[in-house]
Parts: structure tokens; C-alpha cells; sequence
């Protein structure tokens, strides 16, 4: 849970703020829209190829590709869409790798709070989906809201005036919050989850082995 709310925090510094970023840094508002529709055409596409990439490799190796291609996408962007000059090619082909890295991530952080049911069965004989789940919408509107308000913070730290030409050093600002924040935070949590997270392998197997014998012997 802790994760999910620092993965919407860094997916919505990007995602909440890119309106001024098409507006003022690449001066293309248009561009907004078709971020849109790269965002549903590629994350659907990630979403359509979890299972068989979680089934061909491991839910941990996509989880950490997810992660990888987030990075890849927030630093591509922030180093081709630096002027109004970028290319619309070749930021949405950047863009794409952060589009597709956030739906493999979602459908992941999901597969390990279900993961986490099991492992509260295991260990206290009680299955808390209800709980678990429940939490975990309250998680995703937190980290929204708090990435809201980072945001806002940041663009009054950065000098931003609506409606006019930005300065080089708010433009500047603005980027370095979006794609670099963004992207350090993306690694923390990988950090985080590669040293903490533990059902994966093996270990999650045995879990859910002694769980069937748990369950034959109470009926």
C-alpha cells in the first residue's frame, strides 16, 4: 500500500501537471489530447499483455520492467520535449515506454495486494479482501491527492504565472519536477520493493501449497 501511494505520486506529478508542460514548455496544447489517446492505446495494450508476460517470465520480472520502462519514459521526455522544437514523434514514442510502464505497474501493485490476502490467510487463518481492497482505492486518491498538492506547491515555488510566457527557470522547475521527481521516485520504490516485497518465487509457492492443506484439513 505504501507503494501504490508513492506510485501515484509520481505517475500524477507527471500526469496532473502535463497540461502546463504542453502548454508553456513544448507549446503545443494539442499535444495534451493526443497523450491521451497514446496513454489509452499503449496502456491498454499492457494491460492485454500482463498475464502472458507475467506467465512467460514472472510477475516480479514485470514488475520490475514496468519500473524500468517508467524511468526510461519520464527521462526520454524530459530530454526530448525541452523546447517547442521537440518532436511529436519522437516525445510520444518516449511517452509510450512511461504509458505502458504505468499499466503493467497498476495491474502489478494489484496482483501483490491480492498476493498479500493469501499471506494473511497463511499466517492468521483469516481472508481480508474486503479490507485489503477497500484500502487500496483510498491508497490511489491519497497519493493523488497529495501529488495535487505537490503540484501546486511546486508551481508556486517555480514562479508560474498563467496566461504568459514562463520564465527559462519555471520551465525548468516545471521539468525537473515532472520527469526527474518523478522518475527518482519510481526508483525508491523499486528499491523498496526489491528489498521488502517477498511473495514472489518459491516462498509465495509454499504459501500457497500449506493453504490447500490448511483448508482440506478444516473441512
Amino acid at each position: 500500500m505504501f507503494m501504490t501511494i508513492l506510485q501515484q505520486i509520481a505517475v500524477f506529478l507527471w500526469t496532473g501537471m502535463n497540461i502546463y508542460f504542453f502548454k508553456y514548455v513544448v507549446c503545443h496544447e494539442e499535444w495534451f489530447s493526443i497523450f491521451g489517446i497514446v496513454n489509452f492505446i499503449v496502456g491498454s495494450i499492457g494491460l492485454i499483455a500482463f498475464p502472458s508476460l507475467a506467465n512467460k517470465f514472472s510477475r516480479k520480472v514485470v514488475y520490475i520492467l514496468s519500473a524500468v520502462l517508467l524511468v526510461l519514459g519520464l527521462l526520454g521526455m524530459f530530454f526530448v520535449g525541452d523546447d517547442h522544437k521537440a518532436s511529436v514523434v519522437l516525445f510520444f514514442s518516449v511517452a509510450s515506454l512511461f504509458c505502458l510502464g504505468n499499466a503493467l505497474a497498476g495491474v502489478s501493485t494489484t496482483v501483490m495486494l491480492a498476493d498479500t490476502v493469501d499471506y494473511g490467510e497463511y499466517k492468521c487463518g483469516v481472508r481480508s479482501e474486503a479490507i485489503v481492497f477497500s484500502v487500496q482505492t483510498f491508497t490511489a486518491k491519497f497519493g493523488s491527492a497529495i501529488a495535487g498538492f505537490i503540484g501546486a506547491m511546486v508551481l508556486s515555488l517555480v514562479g508560474y504565472v498563467p496566461n504568459v510566457m514562463q520564465t527559462a527557470d519555471t520551465i525548468l522547475g516545471l521539468r525537473l519536477m515532472m520527469f526527474v521527481a518523478s522518475a527518482s521516485l519510481f526508483i525508491i520504490i523499486l528499491f523498496i520493493y526489491l528489498k521488502f516485497y517477498k511473495l514472489n518465487g518459491s516462498f509465495y509457492q509454499n504459501i500457497l501449497d500449506e493453504l490447500v492443506i490448511m483448508r482440506k484439513n478444516n473441512n
